[in-house]
């Protein structure tokens, strides 16, 4: 349990106050490369350490009595309630007043930083829109870490292609500093406010992904989901088609002008063919392969980029990097072979088990009615936090779309419940040994949301998230400039994490 104080007489509550972190989401640190020959040699290599990492882990957890992580409450502040229904939330470089929404119905909307409260609508695409959304709609948006003027957007459009669903857009926006930063609605001559990097046609209206991420070179990444169409194709049909569904990409958007021969308005960095070690030949932009549906990824200047990866049975956390293969459609979670289903085979999971990639937390998906969790799971990822509180520095912050996740130690494992819990899992991201997790996790702390009107007045997370979200949803996490956590709920608005003397929380 939390110790609760009253702040001293003059302990400011301001959490304006804290050092000022680096925004993680697109840094400028030192990059880490990846210099190995195949992915197959690499993934050798990497699940010998690994193993031995993860009997090093083992053998320390045996001796401490399979030490379990800290449980403790944080504290949030609900902003200005909202009918947008926010997905994703973009930090403008050197403007620590504003913060971009992006409503999934088609608007990004630029919001006053303190309060949440709506300003003006920068951009709106909301004619572009599918009917029905489902999981599609303008869902990502960024700012390039060295131009505060151009913002680079990801939506699922309408098509008028009656093979596909919609049709999957990247694309750059130019916004006006003499327009108060109003979206140009004519971009370079093209009649529109987009100017388009990348089409890809979906035929299902959910998998799309994805978050837009920049690394510490300045590369764009991004992470497709697998458009749910891996279940109806033959499992390797990724190897030899062109399509970027489930694959993460990195391109460099630095330069804009002229388009490239082919017509590209972005390049493809030149380690890129090395990196991915011929994962995924038939298009240069991609590093990463087998992932069913990254809708939430970070990018953080430390550890990489980190996803969660929506699952089937099993929901994964993982840490991806240019050339991994994270087993999907072949294997969902650490070894869970898809035989018979997707058309894969017994010797589809060995060949694929031999070099895939394993993620470092994951947990059934599968609903749960006697606990009263009848509606399917979602692996929410979130970022690593560089905030005001301690004991959250430097841990990666994970929900679920629909209930807490906690550690159940009656049926040993880590399990879906009712509420709104959330985990905050500190680095090293280890690939997992073994599934499912028989033994909690040192390295995984259980977080529980507190949330005060004063001093005083503090209600705990039970008790302002409804016990089973039913159609709500936790949809997201995102930063700012100051390294302030946000979340997003469909139904409820959006929240961050405040300094925990707000809810008279010692750290």
């Amino acid at each position: 349990a939390p110790k609760f104080i009253l702040p001293s007489g003059d302990a400011s509550l301001d959490d304006e106050q804290a050092p000022v972190p680096t925004r993680h989401h697109h840094s400028t640190a030192p990059t880490t490369t990846t210099t190995t020959t195949t992915a197959t040699t690499r993934h050798t290599h990497h699940r010998n350490a690994m193993l031995a990492a993860a009997l090093a882990v083992a053998a320390a957890a045996s001796a401490a009595g399979a030490a379990r992580g800290a449980e403790f409450d944080v504290c949030v502040d609900w902003l200005q309630n909202t009918n947008r229904q926010i997905v994703d939330v973009a930090a403008r470089p050197g403007d620590n007043d504003h913060l971009f929404a992006v409503d999934r119905t088609g608007f990004v909307v630029r919001v006053a930083a303190a309060t949440g409260a709506e300003i003006d609508v920068v951009l709106d695409l909301s004619a572009r829109m599918a009917s029905g959304l489902t999981e599609m709609g303008l869902l990502s948006a960024e700012f390039h870490p060295s131009d505060p003027n151009r913002l680079f957007v990801y939506l699922t459009q309408a098509t008028t292609n009656t093979n596909f669903a919609n049709e999957a857009v990247l694309a750059e926006v130019a916004l006006d500093p003499a327009n108060n930063l109003h979206a140009i609605s004519d971009f370079g001559g093209t009649g529109e406010p987009l100017r388009v990097l990348i089409r890809q046609n979906f035929v299902a209206q959910n998998h799309n992904g994805g978050t837009i991420m920049f690394d510490n070179n300045g590369y764009l990444l991004f992470a497709y989901g697998d458009d749910e169409q891996l279940r109806q194709v033959p499992t390797n049909s990724w190897v030899s088609a062109d399509s970027l569904a489930g694959k993460l990409i990195r391109i460099d958007v630095s330069t804009t002008d002229p388009p490239q021969a082919d017509g590209r308005r972005y390049t493809v960095p030149a380690a890129n063919a090395a990196d991915a070690g011929g994962l995924f030949p038939a298009r240069d932009e991609v590093v990463a392969v087998g992932m069913r549906n990254p809708w939430k990824c970070t990018y953080d200047s430390e550890h990489g980029v980190l996803c969660g990866d929506v699952g089937g049975d099993v929901e994964e956390f993982i840490h991806v990097a240019a050339g991994d293969n994270h087993g999907w459609p072949t294997l969902n979670g650490l070894d869970v072979c898809q035989a018979p289903h997707n058309q894969v085979t017994m010797a589809n999971c060995d060949t694929v088990t031999a070099v895939a990639k394993q993620p470092f937390f994951a947990y059934s998906g599968v609903a749960q009615p006697e606990y009263g969790i009848s509606s399917a799971s979602s692996a929410i990822g979130g970022v690593v936090y560089r905030g005001i509180d301690p004991r959250l520095s430097g841990k990666y912050l994970i929900g679920d779309a629909f209930a807490s996740l906690v550690w159940d130690g009656t049926e040993s494992r880590y399990l879906r419940r009712g509420g709104r819990q959330l985990l905050a899992i500190s680095s090293p991201f280890t690939e997992l040994s073994s599934y499912p997790i028989t033994a909690p996790l040192s390295n995984v702390d259980t977080i529980n949301l507190v949330q005060c009107t004063n001093t005083t007045a503090c209600v705990r997370g039970d008790s302002y998230w409804a016990p089973d979200w039913g159609n709500a949803a936790l949809w997201g996490f995102g930063s700012d400039n100051e390294g302030r956590v946000y979340m997003y709920e469909n139904q409820k608005g959006w929240a961050r994490i405040v300094d925990p003397r707000h809810c008279n929380i010692d750290p």
